[in-house]
């Protein structure tokens, strides 16, 4: 009994990790930034330029102008944090 709930506590401290990690990599960013997302847009640019950062992220496509809104969670997807 007592293996079974260190090993839960093993995979729960694993799994809060990792979300912490992407967490850091979306708060270090602030309005002006650029970010660079997996695939790239229909226009051939992955860049954006970042407006609004909350809840919902306010992007605008550095090569054609689309703007887009993106909630927090679809642009964590999205996102491609840079290696430092």
């Amino acid at each position: 009994m007592a293996a079974i709930c260190i090993c839960s506590l093993l995979q729960l401290i694993l799994i809060l990790k990792i979300e912490e990690e992407k967490l850091k990599s979306s708060k270090q960013l602030k309005p002006g930034d650029i970010a660079t997302f997996k695939k790239p847009h229909p226009c051939g640019s992955n860049q954006w330029l970042l407006f609004k950062i909350g809840m919902e992220m306010e992007l605008k496509c550095i090569k054609c102008g689309r703007k887009i809104i993106l909630k927090r969670k679809e642009f964590e997807r999205r996102y491609k944090p840079k290696l430092e």
